[in-house]
């Protein structure tokens, strides 16, 4: 963000309503009695912006300003011009021939009771330095030298009052709002300044009333912090008259309310350098306004972060620097020469803030404290701007190392240190402050390896969010950290909420899109995760991410070759993308494809030998083709390289089940609940665990404690269906549990369908029956299905066939096969052991 000090015609923004009486100026604070209504006539106006000179020194946004006033004036509620009676000159088009030429027809249509407002923003100067009252409004073709005697390139202050003042005794309302800048480098010089200052107000003053940016010799703030690029007079006199200053929201806006908002703003967003000086009528209604766009305009406000931007001048410096002494203008310089670049090491950091004190020490009331500390804190917040830009900006969290991220807060802490507690950005940096400290504390927890250990400090980050939010709740990276922080602990309500939040800030943002799939994705919502990640692909088509993810989601949905497809050209365009490697692994895994998926995980490992994906995914297929010493290998591997891995645990359980080494698998379980007592699925394995080792009580022990947290967390009624079914053997607890849930997939579809046939409820099987026989990957449950049926009619020969279809396509289904209720009949039969002893063999 770009920031700018000018030197003005004390600003001058001079806002003129020049009405057909007298009025005068309340004292300040004092709310005026009466009201003047406002006109009921048409609206005209010459409008002039001009930051783009011929001859003399450019300004920056005076152009801008001067468009968005034709903005406000075309799209005011109850006062909008037709775009037919603006006169709009900018830059090279804001001629001595041009000017005069509009301002000679707009007098031939104006009427009583019609408006006019003049506008001009740019340059002011005087025509010599013994003449202080005639102020001349420089215009695009202006000389740089001499205008004395010249008509041409600029506008005399006084002909304005003739040609106007003349309007006033015919009934039409002018209104002059002038943004004149005055530079050090123009002929007039420092007496220019003030006199052209004293030109226009007294020029202008009579039956006039006047709102003036800044007092004489105050410095005059523009930049992009204002509305992208704007004056800060200007941009808060916009804000007013839009509905921000209608302070007692009565729909209209009087001069004394205009000026308690603008002067206010003004006043404390300039660091208490700039007052805006108001003379007039202050009953005068300038407009008005409905309480729908105010309450729009606020909210469109709040979102907008108040942050320094970098500071330019146009004069101020030039006058300054040469009051200093030597001493000074060292520290000065020393100061400054710092600021050209950014790095992380603290000790630039302290020569920076000790030659600034030691300037300030000097000269304690000199106006460039007052610059520098800007400068300085605008500095300070360069690391920060580096971590938060690519998120904003290019959609990705960057990469950053905790040495980083410690400077930036130390950065910060200097920043907090430069300014008082009522300052207007001591909110959003104390914000700042604390995000960092949240990233600090929680560096390096992501999704992929969250585990008990790293809970507590993984809630100690979201607890500074928290505190970061409630400074600025409309930062869309703070409400985006903390919807990543709640994804990773699979708090998908919170994460949402937050995820969308940022949507809202920053709707274009291929990062929030891709994060909201994967949260849908992980509460079972396939097709509109997959929605959600095609969004963040249209926003960008090279955001690899949301295609890596679609993997996943095309394996889900059994599409099979779009995902491979989709997969092998994300690794073709760039093949040290490790994700998807894994993806399409994890494919092949669910696609029968074993070989492949090993080849894939080993290649993702060679390009990141620390990665616990492709560890995890080679220990996989090992434990799937039975070769259970080389799977122990691969999840004790993930282990080591993280102690509470969740899945390395949960798998290298199962490998030890497998091959009936029961204490074994309690022991590794029972390992993982140190790290978290409450994870419902090893509480209710533990259970099936003891029940197989012939242990009831602590089979019981274990179900009972998985059903307490599973129904104290409700999130999961397949898990709680499950433990009634196969724990407590309560198949109607079961089937409530089971139908309640209404984001089905293929995996709870099986179990709910076990249980209709269980429960007698065979009508209701035939429609999922068919859904599993058209599916060519899912008829491993069909077939399991199947056998269920032949099962509950008594057909032993049926049962066994499909039984064996299923354990040659996934010995897992042993444990599930012996839980389940519809074979009970079978426990004591030899066929029936015999089969179930093979399938893990």
């Amino acid at each position: 963000m770009l920031f700018s000090y000018k030197w003005k015609i004390s600003f001058l923004s001079v806002f003129v309503f020049c009405g057909m009486y007298v009025s005068t100026q309340p004292i300040r604070g004092q709310i005026p009695e009466g009201v003047t209504e406002i006109s009921t006539g048409r609206i005209f106006a010459l409008i002039i912006g001009i930051s783009d000179y011929r001859n003399i020194n450019d300004l920056r946004f005076a152009d801008h300003d001067a468009l968005a006033f034709r903005s406000y004036l075309l799209q005011s509620n109850f006062t909008a011009s037709d775009s037919q009676r603006i006169e709009l000159f900018l830059n090279a088009e804001a001629t001595r021939i041009n000017v005069s030429d509009a301002i000679s027809d707009l007098i031939k249509k104006l009427k009583p009771k019609d408006r006019l407002y003049f506008y001009f923003a740019g340059h002011g100067d005087i025509e010599d330095l013994t003449q202080s009252k005639n102020g001349l409004l420089l215009l695009y073709d202006s000389p740089k030298d001499n205008y004395f005697g010249m008509s041409d390139g600029v506008l005399q202050v006084s002909q304005l009052a003739d040609y106007f003042g003349k309007l006033t005794d015919q009934g039409v309302e002018v209104v002059y709002i002038i943004d004149a800048c005055h530079s050090g480098k123009l002929k007039g010089g420092d007496k220019g300044k003030n006199h052209t200052s004293k030109a226009i107000r007294n020029t202008l003053s009579d039956n006039a009333t006047l709102l003036l940016s800044c007092d004489v010799d105050q410095l005059s703030i523009e930049g992009k912090e204002w509305g992208g690029g704007r004056g800060l007079f200007s941009y808060n006199l916009e804000m007013g008259l839009r509905g921000m200053a209608d302070l007692d929201n009565d729909h209209s806006i009087s001069l004394f309310e205009l000026n308690q908002y603008v002067s206010k703003h003004t006043y404390l967003e300039s660091d208490k350098r700039q007052t805006p000086i108001v003379l007039g009528p202050f009953s005068r209604i300038i407009t008005r306004v409905s309480g729908v766009s105010k309450d729009s305009l606020q909210e469109s406000i709040s979102k907008v972060l108040k942050m320094p931007g970098d500071i330019n001048f146009k004069g101020g410096e030039e006058k300054l620097l040469p009051a200093l002494d030597s001493i000074s203008l060292e520290y000065y310089s020393l100061t400054t020469g710092y600021l050209n670049g950014y790095n992380y090491k603290p000790e630039i950091s302290e020569g920076i803030t000790s030659n600034f004190r030691k300037f300030i020490e000097r000269n304690p009331e000199s106006d460039l404290e007052s610059i520098l500390r800007r400068k300085l804190i605008v500095h300070f917040n360069r690391g920060f701007d580096s971590i938060i830009y690519p998120i904003i900006n290019k959609g990705k969290i960057p990469r950053f190392k905790l040495e980083q991220i410690q400077y930036i807060l130390s950065d910060l802490d200097t920043c907090l240190n430069l300014i008082d507690k009522n300052h207007y950005l001591f909110n959003p940096i104390l914000s700042r402050y604390f995000l960092i400290k949240a990233l600090i504390v929680g560096f390096n927890i992501h999704i992929n390896n969250y585990g008990p250990l790293n809970h507590d400090a993984h809630m100690q980050s979201i607890l500074y969010l928290h505190q970061s939010r409630t400074l600025e709740p409309n930062a869309a990276y703070t409400n985006l950290f903390l919807g990543i922080k709640h994804q990773t602990m699979r708090n998908m309500d919170s994460s949402f909420y937050y995820f969308n939040k940022c949507t809202q800030l920053i709707p274009h943002s291929e990062l929030v899109h891709n994060l909201i799939g994967v949260s849908l994705y992980n509460i079972g919502k396939i097709r509109e995760s997959a929605q959600s990640f095609e969004k963040a692909i249209e926003v960008n088509n090279k955001y690899y991410a949301a295609y890596t993810n679609l993997i996943s989601i095309y394996s889900s949905l059994y599409e099979f070759d779009k995902a491979e497809k989709l997969g092998k050209k994300i690794i073709s365009i760039n093949p040290d993308y490790t994700s998807a490697y894994n993806n399409l692994a994890e494919m092949y895994i669910k696609s029968g494809r074993q070989q492949e998926a090993y080849k894939l995980a080993s290649l993702a490992e060679k390009r990141d030998t620390f990665a616990r994906g492709p560890k995890l995914i080679r220990g996989k297929i090992q434990f799937w083709k039975k070769n259970y010493p080389i799977a122990d290998t691969c999840f004790r591997s993930v282990i080591s390289l993280q102690k509470d891995h969740e899945e390395a645990h949960w798998y290298l359980a199962q490998n030890y089940k497998s091959q009936y080494k029961f204490d074994s698998a309690i022991f590794i379980l029972k390992s993982y609940l140190k790290f978290d007592s409450t994870k419902v699925r090893f509480l209710k394995e533990l259970g099936e665990s003891f029940a197989f080792n012939q242990m009831r009580d602590s089979s019981v022990y274990y179900y009972q404690k998985a059903l307490h947290h599973a129904l104290k967390l409700n999130n999961d009624p397949i898990m709680i269906g499950d433990i009634y079914q196969y724990g407590f053997k309560d198949s109607l607890k079961a089937f409530e549990s089971y139908r309640n849930f209404s984001n089905l997939d293929d995996y709870g579809l099986e179990r709910l369908v076990s249980n209709l046939i269980y429960t007698g409820r065979l009508d209701q099987v035939e429609k999922y029956l068919r859904a599993f026989q058209a599916n060519k990957f899912e008829l491993t449950k069909y077939h399991y299905i199947q056998a269920c049926l032949s099962a509950s009619s008594g057909e032993k020969v049926k049962t066994m066939t499909f039984l064996r279809k299923v354990l040659k396509n996934n010995h897992q289904y042993n444990w599930q096969i012996l839980n389940d209720p519809n074979f009970e009949k079978f426990h004591s039969d030899t066929d029936f052991i015999n089969l179930l002893n093979s399938g893990n063999n």
